[in-house]
């Protein structure tokens, strides 16, 4: 996976991109084929700090809630999972990032991950509402952390953001496409396409050689009402062999570090 910008471009290979006031953050930079980059402005590396972790699917980026409207700093995961038929598959690609996630993860971040699964979901659900029945069989029940943690998903609900989900790809769902629905409903962490404002809202647009959707973006639901916008762009073969770009928009960050109104995550 590589990541690239439009405006300071001069391709060599889709592996390299030479930019002028930019950085970058490489892992996997020996194996070609699970490379994960990550391009940012130089005067936002102060408030990034990049994990050093050992799965090869997964580079995690702590972006400074000094950046962001929301007092929580964001745990940003930016992911590549080769498909589930190649030879660097995984079978415990999931568990991998899910360990990480809870490893990084503390009370003062929000989640969010974007990238690659080669994952097929449809349109299944990647909540889960508790059966009500659940709660008469025990006795005393007062565990509120349990109960937050089980009643989540009506925090989309509060933020009109929509429960079903939308999704233009016909394919049968894949294991991975299971195993991501699993890891969703297991952290609390909900599949951002077709569910945020912009030009996917309410679609679900396919995501690679317009056959499928496989790129995602996932999020806590307290980043929810943090963001601007999410939209899939045309594919370019400047970026990408067969996948088009994820775009995502924070709204403004505090003023007194940009006077922009949105910045790119």
């Amino acid at each position: 996976m590589s990541v690239q910008l439009g405006d300071a471009k001069k391709k060599v290979d889709t592996r390299y991109v030479l930019v002028r006031a930019y950085s970058h953050s490489e892992k996997n930079k020996q194996k070609n084929e699970n490379l994960i980059r990550i391009v940012y402005k130089e005067k936002l590396k102060s408030y990034l700090k990049f994990h050093k972790t050992k799965s090869d699917f997964v580079q995690w980026v702590s972006i400074s809630n000094e950046l962001l409207l929301d007092d929580k700093e964001l745990l940003l995961g930016c992911v590549y999972i080769p498909p589930e038929n190649s030879k660097y598959a995984s079978k415990e690609v999931f568990t991998e990032i899910e360990d990480e996630l809870l490893h990084l993860q503390d009370n003062s971040c929000n989640i969010a991950l974007l990238g690659d699964f080669n994952a097929k979901t449809k349109t299944l659900d990647d909540f889960v509402v508790p059966d009500d029945s659940l709660f008469e069989v025990l006795d005393n029940f007062d565990d509120n952390e349990l109960l937050v943690y089980l009643y989540d998903y009506q925090k989309l609900l509060l933020h009109n953001i929509s429960l079903p989900r939308f999704s233009e790809d016909t394919s049968s769902v894949n294991n991975y496409g299971y195993k991501l629905l699993d890891f969703c409903k297991k952290l609390n962490i909900y599949i951002g396409n077709s569910r945020l404002n912009g030009n996917d809202k309410s679609v679900g647009k396919k995501t690679c050689k317009d056959v499928s959707l496989v790129d995602y973006f996932l999020l806590s639901s307290n980043v929810f009402p943090t963001l601007k916008s999410f939209d899939v762009l045309d594919f370019n073969p400047l970026y990408s062999d067969v996948h088009c770009g994820l775009s995502v928009f924070a709204f403004q960050c505090k003023e007194k570090y940009y006077k922009t109104k949105c910045r790119s995550l």
